[in-house]
């Protein structure tokens, strides 16, 4: 599993995680479960790339990193608050 975006406004963490079928859209908050707001199947791209061109139409705001960044995580249902904590503060920290 591989993060692809994440960024954190104020408490709130927000990103795309990549489960090697999806590009899952997530945000989150201290204290309750990880929201997951919408998933994009990769068979629609050719590649990252033009996954990141096309939803940056979408969302022009969305920071995605140059190169997904692998992580301990081999499920969504093990992203949590905290961790996504720590993978942000290892990218951007």
């Amino acid at each position: 599993m591989k993060i692809v975006s994440i960024d954190k406004v104020g408490s709130t963490v927000y990103g795309c995680v990549d489960d090697g079928v999806y590009y899952h859209l997530f945000s989150a908050d201290s204290g309750t479960p990880v929201v997951f707001e919408q998933k994009y199947d990769k068979n629609g791209y050719k590649d990252y790339g033009h996954f990141v061109l096309s939803y940056g139409m979408c969302d022009p705001c969305c920071l995605f990193l140059d190169d997904p960044v692998e992580i301990d995580a081999t499920t969504i249902d093990e992203l949590a608050y905290d961790y996504l904590c720590v993978v942000w503060e290892s990218i951007w920290g």
